[in-house]
């Protein structure tokens, strides 16, 4: 394995750790201050921001690239997602870690191509990415919209 592909690995988990961090800190300060619905609410729009628009959205691209250098991709596909040795005549450059990122098709059809060769890459989503990048994401947004509703009073 590269040393790329253990410097994004470190960046993912880092990201990880600093939202779970943020997130925390953010619902320590939310439910101090649901008596005060400007604040509370100030606090639950922070959270989901960055919940839905740095945490799904970073984490997921640097988990893709965090593949892309794991397995070593730019030596095995072309930028069409073909296997290195079937390079086509409109594809002959190989592939770089912004088209796996941006082009969904071709990333699909070269996860197909690894989990046919047992990489499990099918779905890009193994248990800890489903765990950590999914379901904790959800669950704190359903503690922000529990303590929104709280805080302007709509349950008790």
């Amino acid at each position: 394995m590269s040393n790329k592909w253990n410097v994004y690995e470190a960046n993912v988990q880092s990201y990880r750790s600093n939202m779970i961090a943020s997130q925390s800190f953010l619902l320590a300060a939310g439910m101090f201050s649901v008596d005060r619905i400007v604040l509370s609410c100030t606090c639950v729009i922070i959270a989901l921001f960055q919940l839905w628009f740095i945490w799904f959205r970073v984490i997921r691209v640097r988990t893709i690239i965090s593949d892309y250098h794991k397995f070593d991709l730019e030596s095995k596909f072309n930028a069409c997602g073909q296997e290195i040795d079937v390079f086509a005549e409109d594809c002959y450059k190989p592939l770089d870690e912004d088209t796996y990122v941006k082009n969904r098709t071709v990333r699909k059809k070269i996860n197909e191509t690894l989990s046919r060769d047992n990489l499990k890459l099918k779905y890009n989503m193994r248990q800890t990415r489903i765990k950590i990048d999914l379901i904790l994401p959800l669950s704190f947004t359903l503690l922000w919209i529990i303590i929104f509703l709280y805080s302007i009073k709509v349950i008790i």
